[in-house]
């Protein structure tokens, strides 16, 4: 078999490969009967960040940059009432990506790429508990790396759905950023986590696209403090349409759980710390000559045991 013919073979079974893993990962969703927050009700991943173009990949080298706010005054507990007497947190974060598709004459019909972003977080979180002593603490610096080794995206036609892009990413948290076990807060984990994911979106016509990426997270060991956060998933999620040529606005969201309960020296933690969380908001993208900036907020609802605030992100795109 040649490699053309092993690539067009290949193409035809992405699609299913692709509806597998979403069923794998969406019906996690409904099996888990309760969620957890993490360590610090923290993620390796950035959520929120990936509601456009997400089965795509843009032919060659291309630069994204992302600035995110986040604001947050309350931090709920399992019901959604207030886990702390006064709690605040303040999250600035401007990111970096760069992603590389192979060109499709060496690939066939559908591209293959990978990539890499490099975080930095501005963290200052005051928390005051019921009983016992307060903690205020900040942090800034470069957060861990996320490295995508690889990327495998198709796109295919199919009736009402229209002309639809899909991805295949396996992403990988690598614990190099700024971390003390000493200090209250920390901008990096300290821990390794993987992620695959996968995204798809729909152009039913030439005005309307549809979105959805849904990323695993599979989280090792903090072994500073021996304790593993629990697996966790996002579906993040995007409905477009586009007002003129180059404008288009709509509505960007996610939602946030976790699989299996936190775990400190490997038993569980409190009582799991469950808990999830929910966004959405307006979201605005414009088309550039050199790519195309993305504007949206998300406001949080529906939160158990993690903060509960609002995001306000600036993307930027450049085609290299």
């Amino acid at each position: 078999m040649n490699t053309v013919s092993f690539l067009q073979m290949t193409k035809r079974s992405l699609r299913g490969l692709g509806a597998i893993a979403l069923a794998v990962v969406v019906s996690q969703f409904f099996i888990a009967q309760r969620a957890q927050a993490t360590e610090g009700g923290n993620s390796a991943y950035v959520i929120g960040a990936q509601t456009f173009h997400q089965g795509g990949l843009t032919p060659g080298w291309q630069l994204q940059t992302f600035s995110v706010f986040y604001d947050s005054d309350h931090f709920s507990n399992a019901t959604g009432g207030s886990r702390f007497a006064d709690f605040s947190t303040t999250v600035a974060v401007q990111a970096v990506r760069l992603t590389y598709a192979i060109p499709q004459e060496y690939t066939g019909n559908f591209q293959i790429g990978f990539g890499f972003l490099e975080p930095f977080f501005y963290i200052d979180t005051y928390r005051k508990p019921f009983a016992g002593p307060t903690v205020h603490g900040r942090d800034t610096g470069p957060s861990d790396t996320l490295v995508t080794p690889l990327i495998v995206s198709n796109s295919f036609d199919v009736p009402v759905l229209g002309h639809v892009e899909e991805a295949l990413k396996m992403t990988v948290n690598v614990p190099d950023g700024r971390y003390s076990k000493d200090k209250p807060i920390n901008v990096g984990h300290h821990y390794w986590s993987y992620l695959p994911g996968y995204g798809i979106e729909a152009h039913p016509n030439d005005k309307t696209s549809l979105g959805v990426n849904v990323t695993w997270l599979i989280n090792e060991t903090n072994h500073a403090t021996d304790y593993r956060s629990g697996q966790e998933v996002v579906a993040e999620f995007a409905a477009m349409r586009k007002v003129t040529t180059n404008l288009s606005l709509g509505i960007n969201g996610y939602y946030y759980r976790q699989l299996t309960a936190d775990k400190e020296d490997g038993e569980i933690f409190q009582d799991g710390f469950y808990g999830r969380s929910f966004a959405f908001g307006p979201q605005l993208q414009y088309r550039l000559p050199f790519g195309g900036v993305t504007m949206k907020w998300q406001h949080e609802t529906q939160v158990r045991n993690r903060p509960e605030g609002d995001r306000f992100w600036l993307q930027l795109a450049f085609d290299l």
